[in-house]
């Protein structure tokens, strides 16, 4: 804690917990968490934990992975280069377009596993220092854009 590894309004990853810190004391950290909680983690289980500081000179910058399994790769009707271009980019320009006036940057994607069936892709985004209700609010929407691109994909296709 001496090194101060983070600071308040910073997103972070403390052991198996995430969410913005609110306020570190003498006892607790507390983190606003993406369950619109306010946790207080003990400084022991703090000093105990691997943390991961969340952040770049523009605010939080937020990874997460998103699958594609199953029946998406066990017929020939979806290729990687489809879910890549005619599926996700273009949900990630949409997500873009509609929220460009609040975020920082666009989001950004790049493989993260290639497996026989199943395909793992991480999506980075960005929001404001501050703002992580932005982050709560905004990274299921984009979620839900890109499965409802794959749908829509698989209805023409079928």
């Amino acid at each position: 804690m001496i090194t101060r590894p983070f600071e308040v309004d910073d997103y972070v990853k403390i052991g198996a917990f995430e969410g913005e810190v609110k306020e570190v004391n003498l006892n607790y950290v507390k983190i606003y968490t993406p369950s619109y909680t306010l946790l207080e983690i003990p400084n022991r289980i703090v000093l105990n934990s691997s943390i991961t500081r969340c952040m770049n000179d523009e605010g939080i910058d937020y990874s997460f992975p998103m699958s594609f399994a199953g029946k998406v790769y066990s017929t020939s009707w979806v290729h990687f280069s489809d879910l890549s271009d005619k599926i996700v980019k273009p949900a990630v320009e949409e997500f873009w377009t509609k929220h460009c006036d609040v975020l920082p940057r666009k989001p950004e994607t790049s493989v993260s596993s290639l497996e026989f069936n199943k395909r793992t892709l991480m999506i980075r985004t960005f929001f404001p220092k501050g703002e992580v209700r932005l982050l709560y609010d905004l990274q299921p929407e984009l979620q839900r854009m890109i499965l409802e691109r794959l749908d829509d994909y698989r209805e023409k296709t079928d």
